[in-house]
């Protein structure tokens, strides 16, 4: 029987994360003849939990890009900076009298995967006392000298539909509100916002039609939290619903039902400016 994940050693944990990845691994460096990637960052990133956050981001980069060695450290080094910063701000931050946000504790499970969502290297949290309602991810990129911040999670609790109404009549519609927030961060970055769809993955009994519902859910989030039809990232959409979802984005438009409200004052508006 395989050995718990916290029985396990320091090297026999990495060797269970970097088998995790190793299709994100085999992507950096397949075509290259001799490249100690792998090598550099179980180096640079000694622990199991640090590790596993590296190369979360790295397979959530956006695919089509070329990224060299330096440029892969320095996006993770990035995101590593802002969070140790941002998060000293993101504990100050109360939403009303009951809510809360706190980054997703690093905690790895027996599989070696921590309890954030896939997609989410730095998933924040919101808290209704202790009870969690609703998560979102963002990491910034550098992608041909320009930087942008990708948003490439924002969900609620399915079973915790009492507290999202909740957070809706505190926000109005919360998921818009947090990236709107998002964009406003990336403004004072000098980063362009990028609204991220997602991919499908291995859910039991996810149908079709629940599948582009969870789509069309981030796509108005996105296009009413102020991101341009331009930067809402396609690329993952599975391609039984990808003429469906850029077919429904047009249709907004061309319909102009985009909400062009300027937001009032941005959750962390007071935090940001240490952040630059």
């Amino acid at each position: 029987m395989d050995k718990n994940f916290t029985q396990l050693n320091e090297h026999e944990k990495i060797y269970r994360i970097i088998n995790n990845h190793i299709a994100t691994i085999s992507r950096f460096t397949k075509y290259k003849i001799g490249s100690d990637l792998l090598a550099q960052l179980v180096k640079k990133y000694k622990t199991p939990e640090l590790l596993n956050i590296a190369l979360i981001t790295m397979r959530i980069l956006p695919q089509g890009v070329h990224f060299t060695e330096k440029e892969l450290f320095k996006i993770i080094d990035y995101n590593f900076k802002f969070k140790k910063v941002f998060e000293k701000h993101i504990n100050n931050i109360k939403l009303g009298n009951n809510f809360k946000l706190q980054y997703t504790p690093i905690k790895l499970n027996i599989n070696a995967y921590t309890n954030q969502h896939v997609d989410s290297p730095f998933q924040i949290e919101i808290y209704k006392k202790d009870k969690k309602t609703g998560s979102f991810n963002f990491i910034f990129t550098f992608e041909n000298n320009k930087k942008k911040l990708r948003i490439t999670l924002i969900q609620g609790e399915k079973n915790n539909k009492s507290n999202i109404k909740d957070l809706n009549k505190l926000l109005g519609n919360w998921r818009q509100k947090i990236v709107e927030n998002l964009v406003d961060i990336a403004k004072n970055m000098k980063a362009e916002p990028i609204g991220e769809l997602p991919k499908k993955y291995i859910v039991p009994n996810l149908t079709k039609e629940q599948y582009f519902n969870l789509i069309k859910n981030d796509v108005n989030s996105y296009i009413h939290g102020g991101i341009k039809q331009e930067n809402i990232c396609v690329k993952r959409v599975h391609a039984d619903c990808y003429l469906n979802i850029t077919k429904y984005i047009d249709n907004i438009y061309k319909n102009k039902k985009v909400k062009n409200k300027k937001l009032k004052i941005p959750l962390w508006k007071k935090h940001i400016k240490h952040l630059k």
